[in-house]
């Protein structure tokens, strides 16, 4: 997790890690069929904490230290 120090403030920035396409996929669809999740993405919604979310797929460069 991390924070902004320049550009945009009060943001958060939370970067999952999978091993794949397919190990998202899979780990996704498990979250969703969990109730205490479900629960909690509709508490969070209803808050109105979050203004604007926003989703991107990254890819490691080769010299990327998670490589």
């Amino acid at each position: 997790m991390f924070t902004c120090d320049v550009g945009d403030l009060s943001q958060v920035v939370h970067m999952w890690r999978y091993e794949d396409q397919g190990d998202r996929e899979r780990r996704r669809s498990a979250m969703y069929e969990d109730d205490g999740w479900l629960k909690y993405i509709a508490e969070l919604k209803s808050s109105e904490l979050i203004v604007k979310m926003e989703n991107k797929i990254l890819k490691p460069v080769s010299f990327s230290p998670l490589q």
